[in-house]
């Protein structure tokens, strides 16, 4: 069933992603002509035997879903003995560098938000890529086509990836690229949680099953990591997103921020990036409470071991609403329905200890027409969300 709404987001927001979709679908093409010129004067080069890449340029919540994946990679009969390098978004670079840099064996950092807009620095990544390893495994289902000619170019036996859906990719450029890998994996279209989807291709690809239930941190790892002091019972607030229509109101924060204050009794820690700062202040500027303000202020291993610790954790469809899980803390996430059941809500078999919170109107149909309507994406106005909505949630997670 078709869902509609009265209340799209703003005409901003709108254009915002209609201009990352005509990117992602179009632009990226003029990219890869340059790059594919510039390696016509390319010397040619002997791959390192027996060399394995794995092409991940997402962001850190995809991270935390794959990670575990990752060693049964590693030590599976078809990559034994393979010389195995990561190339991974740099926001991976911190995370992995403290849970899993003994996964790999070499790194190679990919500045996406200038992958985006410099052709030169496209291109000059696509030369140092060029013939370097036998085997390329992209593991991304909604792929997009300047990292599938990454794939093409950066290894000379096998690519593989996942068969994928066309969200980020021009149906005709799509039927270019399918052909550029020698194996392209059906998850089947009966899986939309983003990890079981992980696990179906991981188990494919590897031969063999795979016995991991959620994504998970291992315990002994946090315990050597150095975080500021904080109160014994304090609460996680994730106020940014990585898109702006995904950022529910600063204002609508310290409405809740006060609440957790006054009425829980618990301290509030703000944490972001730094380019979340501004937004840190704002909500300060309308709190009636102090609030402990970490934005900018952590690496992402000290964000993992703060939201180990923490009570629960408020958030907006980010990274956190996956850490939270990963670390079995309790965690209220709001959306505004952007792919519906592929990243949020989780399942109730892997947590009962995240709440999804969508806008009230949306609450009544069925999770399958959600996911059917929203699959590409949402335009939904997250503010439609109310604090009291927030509230109700927070009473659901009896913390004491």
């Amino acid at each position: 069933m078709k869902i509609a709404t009265k209340h799209p987001a703003r005409l901003k927001f709108r254009i915002q992603k209609l201009m990352i979709r005509i990117y992602l679908r179009y632009c990226s093409f003029a990219f890869y002509l340059v790059a594919r010129f510039i390696l016509l004067f390319s010397h040619p080069r002997t791959p390192r035997p027996r060399s394995l890449l794995v092409l991940k340029p997402d962001a850190i919540g995809d991270y935390v879903l794959i990670r575990n994946f990752l060693y049964f990679l590693r030590n599976s009969e078809r990559f034994k003995g393979y010389h195995v390098t990561w190339c991974g978004s740099s926001v991976q670079k911190s995370i992995i560098e403290h849970f899993d840099q003994s996964l790999f064996d070499d790194f190679i950092w990919i500045d996406k938000n200038r992958i985006y807009r410099d052709v030169v620095y496209y291109a000059s990544l696509a030369d140092a890529l060029h013939h370097r390893h036998e085997v390329v495994i992209h593991p991304v289902y909604s792929r997009e086509f300047i990292f599938d000619f990454y794939a093409k170019i950066a290894a000379t036996k096998e690519r593989i990836s996942f068969s994928g859906d066309e969200v980020n990719i021009n149906p005709s450029f799509r039927k270019l690229s399918d052909g550029w890998y020698t194996e392209l994996i059906e998850t089947g279209k009966h899986l939309n949680f983003e990890f079981y989807r992980y696990k179906a291709f991981f188990q494919k690809l590897l031969h063999s099953e795979i016995d991991l239930p959620r994504p998970y941190f291992n315990q002994n790892d946090l315990a050597g990591i150095d975080t500021p002091t904080l109160p014994a019972a304090y609460v996680v607030v994730f106020a940014g997103a990585q898109m702006k229509y995904r950022q529910w109101s600063p204002r609508n924060f310290s409405v809740i921020c006060d609440f957790i204050r006054s009425s829980l009794s618990f301290d509030v820690v703000l944490i972001g990036s730094k380019g979340d700062i501004r937004l840190a202040r704002e909500i300060i500027s309308h709190s009636h409470h102090s609030l402990i303000d970490l934005t900018g202020k952590t690496s992402m291993a000290q964000v993992i071991a703060i939201v180990a610790g923490a009570k629960f954790v408020l958030t907006n469809d980010t990274v956190a609403a996956h850490l939270a899980p990963a670390l079995e803390t309790p965690c209220v996430a709001l959306s505004q329905l952007n792919h519906y059941g592929r990243f949020l809500p989780y399942p109730a078999e892997i947590t009962t200890k995240l709440h999804c919170v969508i806008p009230d109107e949306f609450t009544a149909f069925l999770p399958e027409d959600l996911e059917e309507t929203f699959r590409k994406g949402s335009l939904v106005d997250i503010n439609l969300i109310t604090t009291d909505q927030v509230i109700q949630a927070l009473k659901t997670l009896q913390i004491r």
